[in-house]
């Protein structure tokens, strides 16, 4: 958890979301299936100390890897060790963002059977999840700019699903989250209160990242889930 997420919310919805002025957003296309490696919308201060949206890749790399490979391992940052672990410490401390959310995917069941459901906002119309983001220069000194997403235990209402969850963050804390020292930030390391999400099954194409469409988040009949599933969490 979370290792696939979807956002329907456009450039200009998504500036005016986050209150953001001027043109301090790229274009990009709703996405109903985002996975690890691809490019997504996160939401950072920039030089001018104003928020702005850019397009980073999922799974952070730190400044020290070697290589790209450990971006699979890094799609998530643990609340509980995300100060102290070495992929993450840095850029926890110097290099947070927020990462906007329609509805986040959960899969139950075993190999063979399955089942996701999607997770999405019971009131609101995002969730915003607290990232972290990193840059990294290879051999030849381009700059890929990646990001994480930090989780936390499951809230009473997602525990049935996963054990997991995103560390979502309300309104009041956006600008908290971004500005504020690390030493500061453990109030906000929860789960979400009652009532911030509801989930449903969802069809088995969205186990695919070749398949981005709407349709993969229509609500479909299948049985209440009777234990936790698993993803892969860092």
């Amino acid at each position: 958890m979370c290792g696939r997420y979807f956002l329907a919310t456009l450039p200009e919805q998504l500036a005016a979301y986050f209150d953001i002025k001027g043109h301090k957003y790229p274009l990009y296309a709703a996405s109903y299936n985002i996975a690890p490696t691809q490019l997504a919308p996160v939401v950072r201060v920039d030089d001018e100390g104003d928020l702005s949206i850019d397009l980073l890749r999922w799974g952070l790399i730190p400044a020290w890897a070697r290589d790209t490979r450990i971006a699979s391992q890094t799609i998530n940052a643990r609340a509980e060790s995300v100060a102290d672990k070495p992929s993450f410490r840095q850029a926890y401390r110097k290099r947070r963002c927020l990462v906007p959310q329609s509805g986040y995917y959960e899969w139950i069941g075993d190999t063979r059977q399955k089942q996701p459901y999607a997770v999405i906002p019971q009131s609101d119309e995002l969730f915003v999840a607290a990232g972290i983001w990193e840059s990294w220069r290879g051999p030849d000194q381009v700059a890929i700019e990646t990001f994480s997403i930090l989780t936390c235990a499951a809230s009473d209402e997602i525990a049935p699903l996963h054990d997991r969850m995103p560390v979502l963050l309300a309104p009041s804390d956006w600008r908290f989250w971004l500005e504020a020292p690390a030493a500061a930030l453990d109030p906000l390391l929860k789960s979400a209160p009652g009532g911030t999400a509801k989930w449903f099954p969802v069809d088995r194409a969205v186990g695919s990242p070749k398949n981005n469409h709407a349709g993969l988040i229509d609500p479909i009949d299948a049985p209440a889930p009777l234990r936790l599933g698993h993803l892969f969490d860092s």
